[in-house]
């Protein structure tokens, strides 16, 4: 078997392929006895890189050849080298974990806002809608005075209505020829006068209407 030969070079084509990679590419063609009998395991489409015949050139014969790699299989020190590596990764990992949290809570210390001194009550009591009744109930709690107190009604629907009679109200007075002088909070005569403004409209609409006939 000669090494320099082309079926040589032609076996390591795929280790070419693969050099640059975890794979290990150091091998070694060497004589194999037994590899004949198993030659159907070695039949798929590694055939040509692993497995080949050379005659020997002291005896004449035919030997037939395995490609073998030189790498040594994974080593104990490695593997514990490996873990070490890992647990050094973990650890570190979660001691930065732990300085950011601190990093986190003396930032916020050092930047204070309203919202640290703030308190909300969620459930009181539905008759407390004082707010300087919350105001002295809370100076009995606090060594410097409450600076502020408020206090939020579940108001939306009359809200949505106070909004909507103000739009109505603007449209109105845009409508109105006189509305400067309307009292638009007084509905009975506000009434009156958009009845009446809706009949002098009519009326005009029924007076070009039969001058247009």
């Amino acid at each position: 078997y000669d090494p320099s030969s082309s079926r040589h070079r032609d076996n390591f084509s795929l280790l070419r392929v693969l050099q640059f990679s975890t794979i290990c590419t150091s091998r070694e063609w060497v004589k194999c006895d037994d590899c004949e009998e198993e030659k159907d395991v070695w039949d798929n489409v590694f055939t040509n890189s692993y497995y080949g015949t050379a005659k020997d050139a002291n005896t004449g014969e035919i030997v037939t050849l395995i490609n073998r790699t030189t790498c040594l299989p994974a080593q104990y020190t490695q593997g514990m080298w490996n873990l070490g590596v890992l647990l050094l990764l973990i650890v570190s990992i979660t001691m930065y974990n732990i300085y950011l949290s601190k990093l986190e809570i003396r930032w916020d210390e050092d930047n204070t806002s309203a919202p640290d001194y703030s308190l909300v009550v969620s459930n009181p009591p539905k008759n407390a809608k004082d707010p300087e009744e919350w105001k002295c109930f809370f100076d009995t709690f606090s060594d410097k005075q409450v600076t502020l107190v408020t206090v939020a009604l579940g108001n939306d629907e009359l809200l949505n209505a106070i909004v909507a009679k103000r739009r109505d109200i603007k449209i109105l007075r845009g409508m109105l020829p006189k509305a400067k002088g309307i009292n638009f909070s007084d509905e009975e005569a506000l009434g009156k006068i958009v009845l009446n403004e809706h009949n002098r409209r009519i009326a005009e609409e029924m007076e070009r209407s039969c001058l247009g006939k």
